[in-house]
């Protein structure tokens, strides 16, 4: 959407949305930092919020159950692109969880064409099921709105051999789980196992399994029966909704311990019963799951079933974290450089040297995440044709120095350049590696006692050449 004219003020353009109120159930208006302008509902009896408690808040912190990736509105302000009818879960201010299919298209200022604002409109999911009026897998036919496998950024041989597998496991039924540390892009890849199979103009659904409360998950899950508690209405559950696509089932390792026997059986099974009946319904759905720690760890501590890990770990992909992949971090940099100059109207170049080693040094605990969030962060202040050290968060800048001086080597007596710094470098890491192979009884133990991938850590042991 773009607004004409001298400048803008967003208030100008609300009294036009009102004409919506016929067709939609919600609207919000927010800035290009998601903040919220305008909103009105026009279902209390399903969210309670009103606009003058609502207006200034973020709209990540009115929907806790929603994240960056998740929320329509944060996804359009970032890329620009309009999203249509795609399907929601939402936790109100009541605590109470309701489906959307949401429509949310970007606001640009005249002449410049940057982005200013976004709009969301909305319809509760109850009315769509009620009367039959949108057919909820409209949402995820447009594959536009989800990644692919060209999506992938990389030069890693770790992320390489990923990408060769996407094509393979998305021909098949078979339950996938993806494992990783946050922000290492597990749900692109959940999405680019869809856009590659046969299911690509079906749904794609994703929860994420630890913004629910466990008592409504299961409900959340396989639909409801009206009369089976108090207020409950007749509506399908996640796997009905996804039924003939694919089901994404995030943090699955938060998902409370007594859902997990139930989920387990709707997958055997490929048949789901609503909350209040005894009817089962066959559901064709591929199932991708994802957890940000150790599966076996999980299971010792009794988070996750352990029948249930070996059902969901049919193929399992494990993602590196962006330390394991260093040599992706200047390719990723560039790609969101070239991202944020189209969507925020700026014309920056790159990164100065200083920065550019910084990031080379800087550990990236956050991965993938933080570096994009972090140049996004820089190009909102910066002002050259380069992002400096002054344009970034200051942590950053503050672990870089000091790690650049907790780094140094002792002192050789000898004058040694880069090649004898790389040398130490990698005796440091060798050493390292034997030891944790001297104190565990597995590969995988070693690698988890020093904190890397079980891949990584082989990788290792190969370029070191260490023998057991």
């Amino acid at each position: 959407m773009l607004c004409e004219g001298g400048p803008v003020v967003l208030s100008n353009y609300i009294e036009q949305l009102f004409k919506l109120d016929n067709y939609y159930d919600g609207l919000i208006v927010t800035d290009n930092k998601g903040y919220i302008e305008f909103f009105m509902t026009y279902r209390p009896d399903i969210s309670g919020a009103k606009q003058e408690d609502l207006v200034g808040k973020h709209v990540l912190d009115i929907y806790p159950g929603l994240t960056e990736e998740t929320s329509t509105i944060m996804r359009v302000l970032r890329s620009g692109e309009p999203i249509y009818n795609e399907y929601q879960t939402l936790i109100t201010c009541r605590e109470e969880v309701f489906q959307s299919v949401n429509t949310t298209m970007p606001i640009r200022a005249g002449g410049t064409g940057e982005i200013i604002g976004a709009i969301d409109v909305s319809r509760y999911a109850s009315r769509f099921y009620e009367k039959q009026s949108i057919n909820l897998h409209s949402a995820h036919t447009r594959k536009g709105s989800f990644y692919c496998v060209d999506d992938i950024i990389t030069c890693s041989e770790d992320m390489e051999a990923i990408k060769r597998k996407i094509p393979l496991i998305s021909k098949t039924d078979s339950t996938v789980l993806i494992t990783g540390r946050s922000g290492t892009g597990k749900e692109l890849i959940a999405q680019s196992i869809h856009t590659s199979s046969n299911r690509a103009d079906k749904a794609f659904v994703s929860q994420n399994c630890a913004a629910i409360p466990a008592t409504l998950l299961e409900s959340i899950l396989f639909g409801t029966t009206k009369g089976s508690y108090t207020g409950a209405e007749n509506k399908p559950g996640l796997f009905e909704i996804a039924n003939g696509g694919t089901l994404f089932l995030d943090e699955i390792n938060s998902m409370d311990i007594s859902v997990q026997p139930k989920l387990l059986r709707a997958i055997e099974e490929k048949r789901v019963c609503r909350l209040g009946s005894y009817k089962p319904l066959e559901v064709d759905v591929k199932i991708v799951a994802a957890m940000n720690e150790d599966p076996q760890e999980c299971v010792r501590k009794g988070k996750l079933r352990e029948d249930l890990l070996y059902r969901l770990s049919v193929v399992r992909v494990d993602m590196p974290t962006l330390q394991e992949r260093r040599c992706d971090i200047e390719l990723l940099m560039k790609y969101f450089i070239s991202k944020f100059n189209s969507s925020m109207k700026k014309d920056i170049f790159g990164v100065d040297e200083e920065v550019k080693k910084m990031f080379e040094e800087y550990p990236w605990p956050g991965n993938v995440r933080e570096l994009r969030n972090t140049i996004e962060g820089a190009f909102n202040v910066a002002q050259g044709k380069y992002i400096h050290a002054r344009d970034l968060t200051g942590y950053i800048v503050q672990q870089c120095g000091q790690h650049e001086k907790d780094s140094l080597p002792c002192s050789t007596g000898a004058d040694e350049g880069p090649s004898g710094l790389n040398d130490q470098i990698h005796s440091v890491e060798k050493g390292i590696i034997e030891d944790a192979l001297k104190k565990t009884s597995t590969y995988a133990e070693a690698a988890r006692l020093i904190g890397i991938s079980r891949q990584a850590f082989m990788y290792k042991m190969k370029k070191y050449k260490i023998d057991v």
